[in-house]
């Protein structure tokens, strides 16, 4: 009987040719030396497909991503911010009351006039009349009222010179960004002696829009060279570097077209298109840096091109099929949160990263099969790398007296420094740097892990709000004229709240609540149907304008705060109102109940979303790895990149530390972007770490020797990593020169994560940890581990180089045959081994 332990015996099935193993597990057999065996699984059947048809496959792709481009060249006309609120909170009920039982809602445009002397001057006050008619008949306007109208002394400036319009919008957010951006510039031009500026909300996101568009135009121009040049670096080869460039087109494309159809389902956020080109960029040229390094392996191996594109699929695409599984998934967590421009973004980035992993696995195949062998011929850098002369004898005996000098690199800089090890490509400043980590794991690894909790530090204190025109430069119309209206009004329109009062309510009991609520600090002045109340007296006799404020079923309050509508008074404002007794139910709103009700909305939605995405992160890093503990550490050191990144955003764009770079900062964060680019910075830092697992756990499955593998995984793909970390911080650090705000916020943690988890995570958190648990990384309960064989996804050992057949002699056939089968070191239980059968 086979000692089912160690595994079958081994016999000779004929003299040179194949030995197989007898038993379940025969079809798993490895090849000896000289015998060519097909790569299984789909991945490489599509290979070879794509080998057998790669021009029309080609041809195809290159029609395919015209027509995407041309779908989305619409894309401007139909984005929006749309819902920067939570759904489902206390002031949205309040809205839809106010919208139903009143017809009042928050204005979407207002349109402020000044006037070279006082607006009630009969030639100014006839202009002013004329103006709101003109906004009042353009096509796509619900409702105006105006100073002029109404006569509301709220609505006119405290030096007289200056008098409010609001506008309602009709349609979606994208109709009515449509209907503004032709309305505005239309009635300033035909407004004199009026001088007309705009803002509101509907405008702030016009010119989110332009000035987005004018963004993105001005980093393509920048990015574009910038990542050619890192990738000519990277891989010192035109045709190498033209494969990743044509996937990031090819992907960016298709998530642009994709978020065309997206539009006539939801609202897509008008930062959109800016994430996806930098973002796309980045993910696409990833992806394909990991295929065509693993080709270029193959290749110096002495593999065909066919064979090489097949094994590069089975080995590289498998990993970036699951790396853009667990990103997609670990997005999915942001749509737990309910607020539906967060929502919309999470589903920008999600497809994002599906379509630069599907670019990559359809295209680059084809690419590899017809450039072939030439991927690593017309080198730029070529005259730039010639050998040094010789030094002079002096300083040959110098050195000779001081070995501990430091050597000038000749291949460029350290991190790009190849070494060959048979027939793959080694860093040799990684190798080091791994070396040194698994050396002192405790004093390295537990002092990088320190530096950057320490580093995050400043996020202790962060403040955060919700989309306005602040995150829009000062000098952007839409939040000059928002700060001139704040100055010029004893009541600005966005400072108040609203307090409705649903059923019948007495009016002398609403009244009594009313001047209740005038004595709260901070309130300026309550308005009902009874009068006006200001610091617990009326003030103002009830008239027809105070008549409107109640009907039948409801009664609406009106308070004038004193506070800016995101700021912690406004916060306490919110929360003392609605402490207040009221006579029967009350729903309180205003851009501060809002904001109050939006960030206590996120927050408690926080944990589920934490939940979803730690737990489907964790099960597909288990089923890729097959290692519980790998997949726990990945996930841990990926929330630990984070640190650093928190920290440095709250330090610039909320403390203005670095004012003179930044600008003027608005002293909080936009909370929904911000969870986003944290939730794509964990996802890039899972992407490397998945690539980084499989070159470790194939070496580990070839050797048995942990530390080895290792510092060897390390070695293979630190260079890869540090190129693929670069371009993405190229791409998506480009944003830190845009002029909205989100956007600088985004592209700043997204670089700043992606290169400290490239760089300190990388190259001596992983290898200190992996050191410590040693092959206990790669322990599994033996149900999970059954499981996963079940779903053939369990390991098997890297296939043998192919190497020149040369005939064997019979005599040695049973010696062959008698060697026994490496296995790593510790497996049994849950732990897969080499050369079993999934």
């Amino acid at each position: 009987m086979p000692d089912r332990r160690r595994g079958p015996p081994a016999v000779p099935l004929a003299a040179g040719g194949r030995v197989r193993r007898r038993g379940p597990h025969a079809r798993r057999a490895r090849a000896v030396p000289g015998v060519r065996r097909r790569a299984p699984g789909t991945l490489a059947a599509f290979a070879r497909w794509s080998v057998a048809h790669a021009v029309p496959l080609l041809a195809v792709s290159a029609l395919a991503g015209l027509a995407l481009g041309a779908l989305s060249a619409d894309l401007d006309e139909r984005l929006s911010n749309g819902e920067v609120t939570a759904s489902g909170t206390e002031s949205g009920e309040a809205d839809g009351l106010l919208a139903e039982r009143f017809g009042a809602r928050p204005p979407d445009l207002l349109l402020y006039a000044r006037a070279p002397g006082p607006v009630d001057a009969p030639g100014t006050a006839r202009a002013g009349r004329e103006l709101t008619r003109r906004v009042a008949a353009w096509r796509g306007v619900d409702a105006v009222r105006s100073y002029w109208t109404t006569g509301r002394p709220d609505l006119r400036s405290k030096d007289g010179r200056g008098a409010l319009i609001t506008v309602d919008l009709g349609g979606d957010p994208a109709a009515a960004a449509r209907t503004a951006e032709r309305l505005v510039p239309a009635v300033a031009r035909r407004a004199p002696p009026l001088r007309v500026s705009a803002a509101g909300p509907t405008w702030a996101t016009v010119q989110i829009i332009e000035r987005s568009r004018d963004d993105q135009r001005v980093a393509e121009l920048v990015v574009a060279p910038l990542t050619v040049v890192i990738l000519l670096i990277a891989f010192r080869s035109v045709f190498a570097a033209l494969v990743p460039a044509v996937i990031g087109v090819l992907a960016v494309a298709a998530t642009l077209a994709a978020l065309r159809l997206l539009s006539s389902a939801m609202a897509v956020p008008a930062v959109a298109p800016n994430l996806t080109t930098a973002l796309g960029f980045g993910l696409a040229i990833d992806y394909s840096l990991f295929l065509v390094t693993r080709f270029r392996e193959e290749i110096a191996r002495g593999r065909p091109v066919p064979r090489a594109v097949e094994e590069s699929m089975r080995s590289a695409g498998r990993a970036v099929l699951f790396s853009a599984a667990t990103v997609a998934v670990a997005l999915s967590g942001l749509l737990v949160f309910p607020v539906e421009a967060l929502r919309s973004l999470a589903w920008t980035a999600i497809i994002l990263v599906l379509s630069a992993a599907a670019s990559a696995v359809v295209v680059v195949p084809a690419m590899l099969a017809v450039i072939g062998d030439r991927i690593d011929r017309l080198d730029p850098f070529a005259r730039l790398r010639r050998p040094a002369p010789r030094p002079p004898l002096a300083v040959r005996l110098a050195r000779r007296a001081f070995p501990w000098r430091v050597r000038r690199a000749r291949g460029g800089w350290a991190p790009f420094r190849l070494e060959r090890d048979g027939h793959r490509e080694e860093s040799a400043f990684w190798r080091r740097l791994a070396t040194a980590a698994t050396r002192r794991p405790v004093a390295l690894g537990g002092g990088c892990a320190l530096l950057l909790v320490l580093l995050a530090a400043p996020f202790a204190h962060a403040r955060f709000g919700v989309l306005d025109e602040r995150v829009l430069p000062r000098d952007a119309e839409a939040h000059a004229t928002a700060d001139r209206l704040r100055r010029d009004f004893d009541r600005p329109v966005d400072r108040d709240l609203v307090v409705v009062l649903p059923g019948r309510v007495p009016p002398e009991r609403a009244g009594e609540y009313a001047r209740w609520i005038s004595a709260v600090p901070d309130v300026l002045l309550v308005r009902t149907a009874t009068g006006g109340y200001a610091r617990g007296e009326r003030v103002e006799a009830p008239g027809p304008a105070h008549a409107a404020l109640a009907v039948r079923d409801a009664t609406m309050i009106t308070v004038s705060g004193a506070a800016d509508p995101q700021s912690r008074r406004a916060e306490r404002l919110v929360e003392r109102v609605r402490d207040l007794p009221a006579p029967g139910r009350r729903l309180v709103t205003g851009r501060a109940a809002q904001a109050v009700d939006t960030l206590s909305a996120v927050g408690d939605a926080l944990p589920a979303a934490l939940l979803v995405v730690a737990g489907t992160t964790l099960v597909m890093l288990f089923l890729f790895t097959g290692g519980l503990l790998a997949s726990l550490k990945a996930l841990l050191l990926g929330l630990l990149s984070l640190t650093a990144g928190l920290g440095a955003v709250v330090a610039v764009y909320q403390d203005g530390r670095l004012s003179a770079l930044t600008g003027d900062v608005a002293g909080l964060l936009e909370a929904n972007t911000l969870l986003l680019a944290l939730t794509v910075a964990f996802g890039l830092s899972i992407d490397y770490e998945v690539f980084l697992l499989d070159r470790i756990r194939e070496a580990y499955l070839a050797t048995g020797d942990h530390t080895a593998s290792v510092v060897a995984g390390i070695a293979r793909t630190g260079r890869l990593v540090t190129a693929a970390a670069l371009i993405v911080a190229v791409t998506v650090g480009s944003l830190v020169f845009a002029s909205v705000a989100v956007l600088q916020v985004n592209g700043f943690a997204l670089a700043l994560a992606v290169l400290v988890d490239a760089t300190v995570v990388r190259g001596l958190l992983v290898p200190a940890f992996m050191r410590l648990t040693g092959p206990a990384n790669w322990w599994a309960p033996a149900p999970l581990a059954r499981l996963r064989r079940r779903l053939g996804l369990a390991d098997h050992p890297p296939p043998a180089p192919a190497r020149p057949r040369l005939p064997l002699p019979r005599a040695l056939a049973p010696a062959l045959a008698r060697r026994p089968a490496a296995a790593p070191a510790g497996s049994g239980g849950g732990l897969l081994r080499s050369g079993r059968r999934a």
